[in-house]
């Protein structure tokens, strides 16, 4: 059976350079996507600098966790991407759907101005009525 990136990740105890210091894979969730992009292109010129074919030498251990390290942070920011677009696809229908609430209650409302006066009074001595 084999492991998946996240597994591979900490066994090895990978850590991610940072200007706050090293970090952890878990933290790479709690950093913004702007913070992730700037790290992953900074792996990503590591890899790309360790991509130089040998023919004599195999890949380094190195090279092989900067690879490791930017499939990780393609994966968070995919994730945190993802996360984002369905909360705005929330908010939108939230929105929508406060729209129609009120659009509802303005209807009520209209249909209340229609009334003529004899029908408010017997719906007001109704109510009254019935909060007695």
């Amino acid at each position: 059976m084999s492991m998946n990136i996240f597994e591979r990740a900490v066994r090895k105890k990978l850590r991610f350079a940072n200007t706050k210091g090293q970090l952890s894979v878990e933290d790479l969730f709690d950093l913004s996507l702007p913070d992730l992009d700037t790290i992953a292109k900074a792996v990503n010129r590591e890899v790309k600098s360790n991509d130089e074919e040998s023919f004599i030498e195999e890949k380094t251990p190195a090279a092989s966790d900067d690879e490791l390290r930017l499939d990780l942070l393609k994966h968070v920011i995919k994730s945190k991407l993802a996360a984002k677009d369905a909360a705005t696809k929330r908010a939108a229908k939230k929105a929508k759907l406060d729209r129609l609430k009120q659009i509802r209650a303005d209807k009520e409302d209209e249909a209340l101005l229609q009334m003529d006066a004899s029908d408010i009074d017997k719906e007001i001595a109704a109510l009254e009525e019935e909060l007695v």
